[in-house]
């Protein structure tokens, strides 16, 4: 069941249907991020839409972040303010590789799994698609280029023009429950609202379109899962480098001495891990990942599908104004938590939300993930 409705009671918002004949002047491009699946970092913030860190509230983000042995997330916040820049820089890489901890294991699985998935041009085509069917495109097909390497919009796009942009990306939450794929439409143009003279860098109107995946759930671990679980441990430590360095070491080898300490210490700590009654976030999303690439990653492949699908036809709506706006809000209230339930949503039943900052939320009601990071992606 697919259902729309807004915060609260609003006027449609009319936008492209007032500027149509502005639009069809335009020149337009469609730019995909990424050609392969991304993972989220659950730190930093990205330049591509600085907006979901400050407005969009992620403290359940936060709170996955384990600590620094010894030290709260928050003491460790404090030292670095008392220390200047040098702790600051400090704690800021041991967040970071906090961060990376929680989402390498998981992410490497799902590498490993050698997943064929629909790519960033499934991505473009859905979109452009949906773009050359507004009335003011005469069914033209914008450019599209899907981004690689380095490469950046600026890169593809001329900025000094008029121009109706799209940016699109699609990635896995951090804790691998969520598929969630991204449209940013940015128009620049002079005339339009209070476009003023900077119109080339700054738009007259971003809208954002978010599609949240159905997510994989996981069950609570139980006594099976934990005997899996070591024993899988303990043939990953038996395959690896530990036992040669072991041997080394017992011979006198100081230099292999030194190199398998960290490596017991690491067996260890996943034993521990293992034992645990309840699932640490790192190894529950492992769990979830191994969900994504089963049966020969069906359920991932369908799932980016169908994201696509969702998301051309947010924009079809879009451009026809068939989505409502969010009532307006006081700055200071203008955060989202989409780690909590919003308003009006219903448990299992999809709908789109529409939300502050003309963001537009399409979700199953229970499917709970952070925005945050949309755009800070893993790198090994």
């Amino acid at each position: 069941m697919l259902t729309t409705n807004a915060v609260q009671a609003a006027e449609p918002a009319g936008f492209y249907v007032e500027h149509a004949q502005v639009l069809g002047g335009l020149q337009r491009h469609v730019v995909v991020l990424n050609e392969e699946l991304r993972t989220q970092l659950p730190y930093g913030s990205s330049v591509h839409d600085p907006y979901l860190t400050q407005q969009l509230a992620q403290n359940a983000v936060a709170n996955t972040l384990s600590t620094v042995p010894g030290a709260s997330m928050g003491q460790m916040m404090a030292a670095g303010a008392a220390g200047g820049l040098i702790a600051g820089a400090i704690i800021a890489a041991a967040m970071k590789e906090e961060a990376k901890s929680l989402v390498e294991p998981a992410h490497l699985s799902l590498q490993e799994a050698g997943c064929r998935l629909p790519g960033g041009q499934a991505l473009a085509s859905a979109v452009s698609e949906s773009m050359a069917a507004a009335p003011w495109a005469r069914g033209v097909s914008p450019q599209h280029v899907v981004l690689s390497g380095n490469s950046d919009i600026d890169d593809v796009v001329d900025t000094k023009t008029s121009r109706h942009v799209l940016s699109a990306a699609y990635s896995m939450a951090p804790d691998f429950s969520t598929v969630i794929t991204s449209l940013k439409v940015d128009t620049y143009a002079p005339g339009i609202g209070d476009a003023d003279r900077k119109w080339a860098s700054r738009p007259a109107r971003t809208d954002r379109l978010i599609v949240f995946s159905d997510q994989v759930s996981l069950a609570p671990k139980t006594p099976e899962d934990i005997e899996k679980a070591l024993a899988r441990e303990h043939e990953r430590h038996a395959s690896g480098p530990a036992r040669e360095l072991i041997a080394k070491a017992n011979a006198g080898d100081i230099q292999a001495r030194k190199a398998v300490v960290p490596l017991i210490k690491d067996h260890e700590k996943r034993l521990r891990e293992a034992k645990l009654a309840d699932w640490t976030p790192a190894n529950a999303a492992v769990m979830r990942s191994r969900m994504w690439s089963s049966d020969g990653c069906r359920t991932l492949a369908d799932a980016l599908q169908a994201n696509n699908a969702e998301l051309g036809r947010l924009l079809a709506d879009l451009y026809a104004g068939r989505l409502p706006v969010a009532a307006e809000v006081d700055p200071r209230d203008a955060q989202v938590d989409t780690m909590a339930p919003l308003p009006d949503e219903e448990p299992g039943i999809r709908k789109t939300l529409s939300l502050p900052g003309n963001l537009y939320l399409s979700r199953r009601g229970g499917d709970h993930a952070p925005l945050a990071h949309l755009y800070t992606w893993y790198k090994p």
